[in-house]
């Protein structure tokens, strides 16, 4: 790995570390790199800030009505990966981050987590602060020596909310009719993140060739990170059933209706849920249904198919009877 990024005695952040994007990040620069790993969050008591501290990240809470606490977060921080904190209450403030981090003076490389086409989600209250975030990223990016900004479509990770459903009645919810999507591995982001950072691929994992990605990436600060195939609800259910090696069944719901099948899950904070209903309303109206190689250029390989996602957890979704 680059001495100059990922290096042990520099400090990495991930903002967000309890939602799945920044979580699964944090896990991916954790395996992938030597760096010292600091996690932000908001949620007391989540499971997924609780799991990276138990394999040694350092974590930090803050808010988002306290300056301070953020500064805090980014002290001594080298790099930074930002997911927009709009499943808080205070989302309206989420841009804040990004002035906070402006201040940071050891702060060298930036990245947000955005939506695809987060400039056409206005009509969301939550939604458009993702982009409200790109703006003020925007406008002072050139405070950094890198900074990018990355709009992902549908994680394959959020398949994880339909696990109980698919074990205990062999059915798979799904909300977004006729829709297809090209949904992307949150550990294939995270690598993204890696290479964009440090300027090449890398040298001693799956990440392949230590090949120069200068060229690719002068021109562009702005990448749509998808998966390699468009794919129906009925196409993700059968190749769930492949892996599983059972039938799984596509059960159509309407977004309320799935919306509030989890509330009674009680898995997810109603904050989260609220974010969560604007984006599977969003992605009913083919916003977030975009297709794109921008991933595979950057990585230099195909990207995580959905049939390899269910293979690899096919232990979380096995049907109990």
């Amino acid at each position: 790995m680059s001495a100059t990024v990922f290096d042990s005695g520099r400090k990495t952040l991930v903002v967000g570390s309890d939602d799945i994007c920044g979580y699964y990040i944090a896990k991916t620069l954790m395996k992938h790199t030597k760096c010292k790993l600091r996690v932000g969050y908001m949620f007391k008591d989540c499971p997924l800030t609780k799991e990276l501290e138990r394999r040694g990240a350092e974590i930090i809470r803050y808010d988002l009505n306290d300056s301070k606490s953020m500064e805090k977060m980014f002290e001594g921080v080298h790099c930074a990966i930002v997911v927009p904190p709009v499943y808080d209450e205070n989302y309206t403030k989420a841009k804040n981050v990004i002035n906070v981090a402006v201040e940071a003076k050891e702060l060298k490389n930036l990245v947000l987590i955005s939506l695809l086409n987060a400039n056409r989600l206005g009509d969301w209250d939550r939604l458009k602060q993702v982009h409200e975030m790109e703006r003020e990223f925007e406008s002072k990016m050139n405070k950094w020596e890198k900074a990018f900004i990355l709009r992902k479509s549908m994680p394959m990770e959020a398949f994880y909310l339909f696990r109980k459903m698919i074990q205990d009645k062999h059915q798979m919810p799904w909300t977004l009719g006729n829709n297809e999507i090209a949904p992307v591995s949150l550990c294939d982001v995270g690598k993204a993140v890696m290479c964009l950072f440090q300027g090449h691929r890398g040298e001693e994992d799956e990440l392949l060739t230590n090949v120069n990605l200068e060229e690719i990436i002068s021109s562009k600060h702005m990448y749509c990170l998808t998966g390699r195939e468009k794919v129906s609800g009925r196409q993700i259910a059968e190749k769930c059933g492949q892996a599983l090696n059972t039938r799984i069944e596509l059960k159509s719901m309407k977004v309320d209706e799935y919306i509030d099948y989890l509330k009674r899950q009680k898995e997810i904070n109603n904050e989260s849920i609220k974010f969560l209903k604007q984006y599977l309303e969003a992605t009913n109206k083919g916003y977030l249904s975009e297709q794109t190689h921008d991933l595979e250029s950057i990585i230099g390989k195909k990207p995580m198919t959905v049939e390899k996602y269910f293979e690899e957890n096919r232990n979380d979704f096995m049907p109990r009877k």
